[in-house]
């Protein structure tokens, strides 16, 4: 049976306290010795649930190699002692499902291509989205991952991510390397920051969660996927934070390995170092997990950026490095305490009891600016205020009456509403000449003609006038949203027109 965390706490802090009172300063006078901690005691590859004194070294002697001075005791002041070997190697770490909401355990990228490994060829990187969480700056919402698999490839702030990952790479010639997709299939969120310091590997990303129809945007969930199974832990939410202790039973859901159960077998585990191309990372401190069966992996590739959920349902770390070459049983995994994780991104998880879908509401402050630039003109903003007037309306029409949601989804009206929203919000303005096939000039003149025939009376004489066609025309040489409105504020005749609506 799982010991309660309450105990759990207790006796950590028990061993703790026989360390600080000289134990670990004699333990570490012993050549070889490169660690102590507490954690559970391992033997014949296998996890015992017996909390130690981990004593760490880089390689183990035969006790005829050892003076008698400089042997490990077996017990101090009765708490058993293990001697192990540091992992020989580190590295960074599948379910390709497209989930919408998005949420936590989904595998995430930010297909930036590069050469791999042979040079023959491309790869991308392939992670795991922890969970959604707030940006303390400014109330964002944002996905939690590792700044190894957000920021991957040269990746930087403002790059998009993308959920899932194509199963197929494009064709891209060396001369392209490194390749940053420009398209906005499947983008669920744009990078803001990312930490890689002595304690954290992390990143976040802004959700897209802007929209003006229940259809555009994209919704999130709060729950990990498959995260409780048999009862265990109860629910799929994460309820609150906590410290890992030594002994505990975790979970995480991840791509690569999807749900598995492990232990805490050292929250403090010795520093290491991962080499990634021309740079070398140090990190001190970290949770090292196993797994509940010693013949199995908690995580392996891809399973990188999972968040790491006790059995009361609170979130102790965030997974991004698995430990190779350890002596005696499969490599360990690696994760960030979550509370350095929380005050390094300066972020908070919007904690619940149960499963919650979430849109978006907040308006960005890129959406208010171009309220402001549309307002400064008066063409411009008598056209934001009749759009404003017959918005649900239009909205309705668009998810309830059966003629105009089918041309809505027809001609790309989700992709297109998409792609300019995300255009305003990444700061490019671009208008793209067509949307998935669609030329953007086509849908709006098509949705036109269709809200004309199914919309109120007053829908009816606004957008039927004979003036608004050459205000779809100029979209087909219009490549940028500043170019448009400063034709549209130009435009006497239209001026006129506009007087004339009351």
């Amino acid at each position: 049976m799982t010991n309660s965390n309450e105990r759990l706490r207790a006796e950590n802090a028990a061993i703790r306290d026989v360390l600080a009172r000289g134990a670990e300063r004699r333990l570490r006078a012993i050549p070889g010795v490169v660690h102590v901690s507490v954690g559970v005691r391992e033997k014949e590859g296998g996890v015992t649930r017996q909390l130690c004194i981990r004593v760490y070294v880089r390689q183990k002697r035969g006790l005829a190699e050892i003076a008698a001075s400089e042997i490990v005791p077996s017990e101090i002041e009765g708490v058993p002692t293990d001697v192990n070997m540091v992992a020989g190697s580190v590295a960074f770490q599948t379910d390709n499902t497209r989930y919408r909401p998005i949420i936590g355990g989904a595998q995430i990228t930010n297909r930036i291509l590069v050469a791999d490994a042979a040079n023959t060829g491309t790869q991308m990187v392939r992670g795991t989205l922890g969970c959604a969480a707030i940006d303390n700056e400014d109330k964002a919402e944002v996905i939690l991952s590792n700044s190894h698999i957000l920021m991957a490839n040269g990746g930087a702030k403002g790059d998009k991510v993308y959920q899932p990952a194509p199963v197929w790479l494009p064709a891209i010639t060396p001369a392209q390397l490194p390749f940053k997709p420009t398209d906005d299939n499947d983008k669920i969120a744009i990078v803001r920051r990312g930490v890689m310091s002595t304690k954290v590997d992390a990143a976040i990303a802004a959700i897209d969660v802007s929209s003006c129809c229940h259809c555009c945007g994209i919704h999130y969930s709060n729950a990990v996927r498959g995260l409780s199974e048999g009862g265990t832990p109860p629910k799929n939410t994460i309820v609150g934070d906590a410290a890992a202790q030594a002994n505990e039973t975790v979970f995480k859901v991840g791509q690569g390995t999807l749900r598995t159960a492990g232990i805490v077998v050292d929250p403090n585990y010795p520093d290491f170092q991962i080499t990634e191309g021309p740079q070398t990372f140090t990190f001190s401190g970290q949770i090292a997990i196993r797994h509940t069966d010693a013949t199995k992996t908690f995580s392996a590739q891809g399973d990188s950026g999972a968040v790491v959920i006790n059995g009361a349902n609170k979130i102790v770390g965030l997974l991004f490095a698995a430990g190779r070459d350890v002596s005696g049983h499969p490599f360990l995994s690696l994760a960030n305490h979550i509370s350095d994780v929380f005050s390094e991104l300066k972020i908070k998880i919007p904690y619940a009891s149960d499963v919650k879908v979430t849109s978006g509401q907040r308006i960005p402050d890129e959406y208010r600016a171009l309220r402001s630039r549309l307002s400064q003109h008066e063409n411009t903003s008598r056209l934001l205020a009749l759009g404003e007037r017959h918005a649900d309306e239009v909205t309705q029409l668009v998810n309830h009456c059966k003629p105009v949601t089918i041309a809505w989804h027809k001609n790309q009206g989700p992709a297109l509403l998409a792609t300019i929203m995300g255009a305003i919000r990444d700061g490019h303005d671009t208008i793209p000449e067509a949307v998935k096939g669609v030329p953007v000039h086509a849908a709006v003149e098509t949705m036109r003609g269709v809200l004309h025939r199914y919309g109120s009376d007053a829908l009816q004489a606004h957008i039927g006038r004979p003036e608004t066609a050459p205000l779809i025309e100029r979209l087909k040489d219009c490549r940028n949203i500043g170019e448009l409105i400063e034709r549209i504020a130009c435009d006497e005749t239209l001026t006129a027109v506009l007087r004339g609506i009351s």
